[in-house]
């Protein structure tokens, strides 16, 4: 993972948990990033977006897993976690 995809996955938590003192709404943001990791594990070949970057949205949260594959490494690199309502010229 990248750490600008850290970044905008730790601001995404700190957003939301300035939203409401209850937790459901963070774990319900962490299960939803955990359910595209699994999709990744299991099918990496998302749609390709911008240039040569996949996006995989997530379910319940308005964001979208930007990330490539390395096959030769045999590994999916995240690379942004993007928040939809931005205007599509912030893409990483």
């Amino acid at each position: 993972m990248e750490p600008a995809a850290q970044d905008d996955i730790d601001m995404a938590f700190e957003y939301y948990g300035k939203l409401t003192d209850d937790d459901t709404l963070i774990m319900n943001l962490y299960k939803d990033i955990e359910l595209a990791y699994h999709a990744l594990k299991i099918n990496p070949f998302y749609q390709i977006r911008v240039k040569n970057y996949r996006g995989l949205p997530l379910k319940k949260f308005p964001y979208i897993l930007f990330f490539e594959v390395l096959e030769k490494q045999k590994i999916v690199k995240i690379l942004a976690l993007f928040n939809t309502p931005q205007h599509p010229d912030k893409y990483p």
